[in-house]
């Protein structure tokens, strides 16, 4: 590749700039991939402890479940009188330019739709439960589709880190070092020529 290169000093300068322009942009790929590491093994601890919770959380209510239905049988009724909930919204976060989304639910109303008459405390119980449940769901489902993104931007990150480090900086500085040999060869030629045209003066 450096052998296509006119070995001229505007050339010579171009690559020297070229070759600061890669080095800075290596510099702040790799420290961009440094901080979606750190970024990623945060939120990989804090999703596998939401998920450990969720799992433990979800035994209990579907147990509280399997009470309330063997008490007052299966809960249909009481199921369709509560209502639609519509309390998540999703914004995004930019984190080192990854588009992050993040659901947030609005704390769970301990309100009974359903009439108590027939129905006894543990539909109760396990109307609570599922209440909870639906707030680590909603974080277990925000961390995983971050760490989706955030492992993605950090291969991208990752790969262009690489291109600059094994082919990009490579090349700039092997066309320097050939512009400047061809350069210095030049310089050489020259004064010897005009050694030559003294000497015959």
């Amino acid at each position: 590749m450096s052998n296509n290169v006119v070995p001229t000093k505007g050339n010579l300068m171009n690559a020297r700039r070229s070759l600061e322009l890669a080095k800075v942009g290596y510099d702040l790929m790799e420290r961009k991939r440094k901080f979606l590491l750190r970024e990623i093994a945060k939120r990989t601890d804090e999703y596998e402890q939401t998920k450990k919770e969720m799992e433990r959380l979800s035994r209990d209510a579907f147990y509280s479940l399997r009470l309330a239905t063997i008490a007052d049988g299966l809960p249909l009724t009481q199921a369709q009188s509560v209502p639609i909930d519509e309390s998540v919204s999703v914004v995004t976060r930019s984190v080192m330019g990854v588009e992050v989304p993040e659901a947030r639910v609005q704390p769970p109303e301990r309100k009974i739709y359903y009439g108590l008459q027939y129905t006894g405390l543990q539909l109760d119980d396990a109307y609570s439960r599922f209440l909870d449940l639906k707030v680590l769901a909603v974080k277990a489902a925000t961390l995983e589709t971050a760490l989706f993104r955030l492992q993605e931007a950090m291969i991208k990150t990752g790969k262009r880190s690489n291109a600059l480090g094994n082919i990009v900086i490579p090349r700039f500085t092997s066309q320097i070092k050939f512009i400047s040999d061809s350069l210095e060869e030049k310089e050489r030629e020259d004064f010897a020529r005009l050694k030559v045209i003294k000497n015959e003066e």
